[in-house]
C-alpha cells in the first residue's frame, strides 16, 4: 500500500502507535492509565497531597477538556474555572477529515468576503 495515501498513512500510523504501546507496556508503563479521566484523578490526588480543599482551574483547548472532566469527577473540590477554546467531552479527537472540513469552511468564509481573501492563502488541497 503506497504510504502517501490515506490508507497508507493510516496503516503506518497505526503500526507505529501499536509498536510504541507494546514497547512502553514491556517497559512497565501502565498505558491504559494515560487518559483524561485518569489525568483528572491525578489532579485531584495532587490537590489532596498539597492539602488544598479546593483548587482553581485554568484551561485552553485540551486543558478545557481536562477541566471539564475534573469538574465532572471532582467538582466539589473546584472553586473557580476559567476556560478558553473549549473542547467538550466528545470533541477532543482531532481527525484529519475534521480538520479538512474546518479548513474548507474557512476557505468558504474567505470566498464570501473578497476583501479578506487576497492576503490569505487557500486551505484547499
Amino acid at each position: 500500500m503506497p504510504p502517501l495515501t490515506r490508507e497508507g498513512l493510516t496503516a503506518a500510523l497505526r503500526a507505529e502507535v501499536q509498536a510504541a504501546w507494546a514497547d512502553w507496556t514491556a517497559a512497565g508503563v501502565a498505558m491504559a492509565g494515560y487518559n483524561t479521566e485518569q489525568s483528572a484523578d491525578d489532579i485531584n490526588d495532587l490537590r489532596r497531597h498539597l492539602g488544598a480543599d479546593q483548587i482553581d482551574l485554568w484551561g485552553i483547548s485540551y486543558g478545557s477538556h481536562l477541566a471539564l472532566s475534573m469538574l465532572k469527577r471532582h467538582g466539589d473540590h473546584v472553586r473557580r474555572v476559567a476556560l478558553a477554546s473549549l473542547e467538550g467531552q466528545d470533541q477532543t479527537v482531532k481527525r484529519p477529515a475534521r480538520l479538512d472540513a474546518y479548513l474548507g469552511r474557512v476557505d468558504a468564509l474567505l470566498d464570501a468576503d473578497p476583501p479578506s481573501a487576497p492576503p490569505c492563502p487557500t486551505f484547499r488541497p
